[in-house]
């Protein structure tokens, strides 16, 4: 599927679709697949599953064409330059793991949310345990836990996608 820019009716069926999944529980596990239903609300979410819904419920993708992985998704969706997302772009971000996660993670942790405009995101959140709508930037208090706006190590460094299949060459 190749959708080149995303028009206006498609920035605005991405953002209302992921605001549909506000207040689905945080899949702590990340083992839930029930967002694979697309004929049921899911019962649980993490951050890259919720991007994989609704890119199912707003662009039509089918089940399994985008990986439920934020390092994935943020590899493979396509890379837009700027410092200003639009409605309806994925959002990265990074922290570095703790010390449980590093065997598992790596040195960071990848996180990926929906711009919906006004400054603000959808994501699913593991401190709120479940999908909501906050600023871009936040987790201010929690120091070394906080979440950043990916501005590097990942090439290119730029921290926003489209919720778009990179073209393989």
């Amino acid at each position: 599927m190749s959708l080149g820019m995303l028009d206006g009716a498609a920035r605005r069926r991405i953002v209302d679709a992921a605001r549909r999944l506000r207040g689905i529980r945080y899949d702590r596990c990340h083992d839930d697949d029930s967002w694979k239903n697309l004929a049921k609300r899911p019962t649980a979410l993490d951050c890259s599953k919720l991007i994989c819904r609704v890119g199912c419920e707003a662009l039509g993708y089918e089940v399994g064409t985008l990986a439920a992985n934020a390092g994935w998704l943020l590899d493979n969706l396509v890379h837009l330059a700027g410092t200003s997302p639009q409605p309806g772009d994925v959002v990265g971000y990074c922290r570095k793991a703790a010390r449980g996660e590093r065997l598992s993670a790596g040195p960071l942790v990848w996180h990926v949310m929906i711009f919906v405009g006004n400054s603000t995101v959808v994501g699913a959140c593991d401190l709120a345990q479940v999908v909501v709508e906050r600023p871009i930037v936040y987790e201010q208090r929690w120091g070394a836990r906080r979440w950043w706006r990916i501005d590097e190590p990942i090439v290119p460094p730029e921290p926003y996608r489209r919720l778009e299949l990179r073209p393989v060459c």
